[in-house]
C-alpha cells in the first residue's frame, strides 16, 4: 500500500502554486523546479496519488507541462479520449513513469 500522504502533500503544493503563479505562462523549467521542490521531501517514496495523476488536476497539469505531455495524453486526463486505453498508456509511459524515475517513486 502506497504512502497518501505524499501525493496529499504534492497535490496541497501543486494548489499553491497556482495560486501564487497567477497566469503567467508556466515553462518546463519553471514546472520541473517546483515538482523537485515539491518532491524533495518524498524522494523514493511508495508514493500514491490516487488521482491526482489520472485526471486533470492542479498536479496533473504542472506534470504535463513538466513531462512535455502530449495532447492525446491532455485528452486523457481531461476524459476526452475516444481510445481511453492508448491514452493512458501514452500517458503512462511518456509522463507519469518519467514522473516517478525522476523521484524514485514506486
Amino acid at each position: 500500500m502506497g504512502n497518501h500522504d505524499v501525493g496529499r502533500g504534492m497535490a496541497a503544493a501543486a494548489r499553491v502554486f497556482w495560486i501564487a503563479y497567477g497566469n503567467g505562462e508556466v515553462t518546463q523549467e519553471v514546472a520541473l523546479k517546483a515538482l523537485d521542490a515539491m518532491a524533495k521531501d518524498y524522494l523514493g517514496a511508495d508514493a500514491e496519488f490516487d488521482d491526482e495523476l489520472h485526471q486533470e488536476t492542479d498536479l496533473s497539469e504542472l506534470v504535463a507541462i513538466a513531462f512535455s505531455a502530449s495532447e492525446k495524453s491532455r485528452a486523457y486526463l481531461r476524459g476526452e479520449d475516444d481510445d481511453e486505453e492508448t491514452g493512458y498508456d501514452e500517458w503512462y509511459s511518456t509522463v507519469y513513469r518519467p514522473f516517478c524515475e525522476r523521484y524514485r517513486f514506486c
